[in-house]
């Protein structure tokens, strides 16, 4: 019995790739490893079609998708920590399953509103997950579920990507959208930033403040005789999420100011802005030295033990073994 008997003909390739689609983003920051269930969905699914969607013809840009997915992966297993063992082929084993569910997906054609949909439910999860860990847990800061046990940085990065991408879908398909939809995607993308906030991560504010230009560039394209009026919308609304955690965002400036200030006078790099600084300075002047070719991650780890001990760097670094900064990452590394 193959699963076409099981699910009927034809249609189940677009329903089960349309779940997936769903429950990826709608689950991924409100329960626990919620990620993985529409994935593993999706993966499942593309296995057990094979005898179907390998027969069917590719667009370019897939194929394209599908190189740059191998490239990563490869990458990564390059720059694969030496002392995991198997753990090191974790990231590339990903991108590996992701291909073969970019190929169903392709052939599958899900419906494009289910991911918005879907965005918008995982943007207003992780927003009162956020609220909910911060003002009833009284947690120091909103981190996902189970709470204290998971990444508060990548989980508050991950809550401002998805609020970004959810206002794009939103930007994409407001012509076909109600303004009821539209209201709610505002206030789950307005979650989905407060939750950011509240996990108390900086660097996904960095990355979006340099994305901005690309964003306004859409807006100029598409929307130019409502750019003036949306960032108006988006101004009062950073400042209507500014003003709710005023203490927050007030405490953290000056947390970083003094650690900055502590850094810059006596090279103290046992505090959280200290120990970046020290990690950034290492990979900028040991990256120079192999500007091409990098260090590679056995190299790296080496190069950092041997100045550490000779006193050239503080300690602290050894502690982690990436920098903080994913393109300095790169660039000594790779």
């Amino acid at each position: 019995m193959t699963i076409d008997d099981l699910l009927g003909p034809g249609p189940w390739p677009r329903r089960v790739a349309t779940a997936a689609v769903f429950l990826v983003p709608a689950l991924a920051l409100t329960v626990q490893s919620g990620y993985s269930y529409g994935a593993a969905l999706l993966l499942v699914c593309a296995l057990c079609s094979l005898h179907r969607w390998p027969r069917l013809p590719q667009a370019r840009w897939t194929w394209g998708f599908a190189a740059a997915m191998s490239g990563i992966g490869v990458l990564w297993l390059v720059l694969a920590n030496p002392l995991e063992g198997l753990g090191g082929w974790d990231r590339p084993s990903k991108f590996a399953f992701g291909i073969v569910c970019l190929f169903f997906v392709s052939t599958a054609a899900p419906k494009p509103r289910a991911q918005f949909w879907g965005l918008l439910a995982g943007c207003a999860g992780a927003g009162v997950v956020a609220l909910w860990q911060v003002y009833v847990e009284n947690s120091p800061r909103a981190s996902g579920f189970p709470t204290g046990r998971t990444n508060a940085i990548q989980w508050g990065n991950l809550a401002l990507l998805m609020g970004t991408m959810l206002a794009v879908q939103t930007l994409a398909l407001r012509e076909h959208l109600s303004r009821r939809a539209v209201a709610l995607a505002c206030l789950g993308g307005l979650l989905a930033l407060n939750a950011s906030v509240l996990s108390q991560s900086r660097g996904g504010w960095l990355a979006l403040l340099m994305a901005a230009p690309v964003g306004l560039y859409f807006l100029w394209c598409f929307y130019r005789s409502e750019l003036w009026r949306m960032l108006a919308v988006a101004t009062i609304a950073l400042i209507v999420l500014g003003a709710a955690n005023h203490a927050v965002l007030a405490e953290r400036w000056d947390i970083m100011e003094q650690e900055v200030l502590i850094y810059g006078t006596e090279r103290a790099a046992d505090t959280s802005v200290g120990q970046r600084l020290e990690h950034w300075r290492f990979a900028w002047e040991v990256g120079l030295e192999k500007p091409l070719l990098g260090w590679g991650m056995r190299g790296y780890l080496a190069e950092k033990e041997k100045r550490v001990a000779a006193g050239q760097y503080e300690p602290s670094i050894l502690e982690y073994i990436y920098t903080h900064n994913e393109p300095l990452d790169m660039f000594i590394k790779a």
